[in-house]
């Protein structure tokens, strides 16, 4: 048997989760990267494999990580950047380059500082990877389709709608205990909202219900969604641009209120139902935006706090929505989506028009009434 080893490195900086000290607080690293390899044959050359290849291989591995804030990194959100995690992350993207050559990987040591260093090896091919662990944990889905219970306390941001009612129903399945929060913020269908909020809570057996005073955001205008002298627009789902019912910086807010709550009752996580893919356009609605969050969360929080943002569906196109709520039982009927109005639903805001896609789509009947409209296109 035959074994090659070189040595490699990257600068990032990173902060850990969870921990009591000082790398809870953001600092660099100037990493330093052992990769060990094996093989038990030669090729016609007498190599194993050309160092320079190999070389080639860990610097494919490590440009992802390479001057970059580690927690930012997609595998790195769900699962602490550790140099251990870093070692096996490092192991399994060399694993699948290495597999149209003679050599298997060995081990990869990551040096962290001067005396420090965290080896990984994997005893079998058996389990999931790391990236395939965070994905879980990001979706909150087990190998077998279910969720599974992860907390015993969650916060859980309910507007009343469509989206919030299925993260409201994942949120169900992965914690013990619920706490809802709902926001009125000036918006012209409140009352609606506000009501179907009830509705879901009363559904949910939730007991504990807070109801945040945001109408200062209604006030300070800016949206169609709050301002009445605004039209709000008819459904362009290829619209390119932000809306005019986008209310600047709205999440950030209700997560602030959120966040302060969990904080107060001791919550693990905090749910919103915040959709990129099948989305409006609203820049407080990207997963970029829910990472920075939780970096906010992390500095700016008790240590011991360590609560975790959820933002089940935002990968989910409406159709996988509303199959998502359906499997788990949610109560469609209660929740409300029209921008315009209370009564009737207009069916061609926005709103309504991507959720009658959705549910056309998804092969299913939508529960509540229309005035008129079309799904979008």
């Amino acid at each position: 048997m035959w074994e090659l080893t070189i040595e490699s490195e990257f600068s990032a900086a990173h902060q850990l989760r969870n921990y009591c000290g000082r790398c809870e607080k953001m600092h660099g690293h100037n990493w330093r990267v052992s990769v060990a390899v094996q093989a038990d044959a030669l090729d016609h050359r007498g190599m194993a494999l050309d160092f320079k290849d190999l070389r080639s291989m860990v610097s494919e591995a490590l440009e992802e990580l390479d001057h970059t804030v580690l927690n930012e990194v997609s595998v790195f959100q769900e699962v602490n950047p550790s140099a251990e995690n870093l070692a096996r992350y490092i192991y399994e993207e060399l694993q699948n380059r290495l597999h149209a050559t003679l050599c298997r990987i060995h081990q990869v040591t990551v040096h962290e500082s001067p005396g420090c260093t965290a080896g990984y090896r994997q005893a079998d091919d058996t389990g999931m990877t790391l990236k395939e662990e965070a994905a879980a944990l990001k979706s909150g889905v087990a190998a077998d389709g279910t969720y599974a219970q992860r907390f015993r306390r969650s916060v859980v941001c309910v507007s009343g709608g469509l989206d919030s009612a299925v993260t409201a129903s994942i949120a169900a399945a992965e914690s013990a205990e619920l706490y809802f929060l709902h926001a009125s913020y000036g918006q012209r269908t409140a009352a609606k909202e506000r009501n179907c909020f009830q509705q879901l809570a009363d559904f949910f057996q939730v007991k504990e219900r807070f109801l945040a005073d945001l109408s200062y955001l209604g006030r300070m205008g800016g949206s169609s969604l709050t301002d009445t002298s605004r039209e709000i627009e008819t459904a362009d789902l290829k619209r390119k641009g932000i809306p005019s019912t986008y209310v600047p910086f709205r999440n950030a807010h209700l997560l602030a209120v959120a966040v302060s709550w969990a904080e107060v009752i001791g919550a693990e996580a905090v749910y919103i139902g915040a959709v990129s893919e099948d989305s409006s356009g609203y820049p407080d609605c990207r997963p970029a935006f829910y990472a920075a969050w939780q970096r906010v969360i992390d500095q700016g929080t008790r240590p011991e706090a360590g609560i975790r943002i959820r933002v089940p569906v935002i990968a989910m196109s409406k159709a996988e929505i509303v199959r998502t709520g359906a499997d788990l039982g949610t109560p469609f009927a209660l929740t409300w989506s029209c921008y315009r109005h209370e009564g009737l639903a207009c069916g061609e805001c926005d709103s309504c028009a991507l959720r009658r896609r959705g549910f056309q789509e998804a092969g299913l009947t939508d529960p509540i009434p229309y005035r008129t409209g079309r799904a979008g296109s």
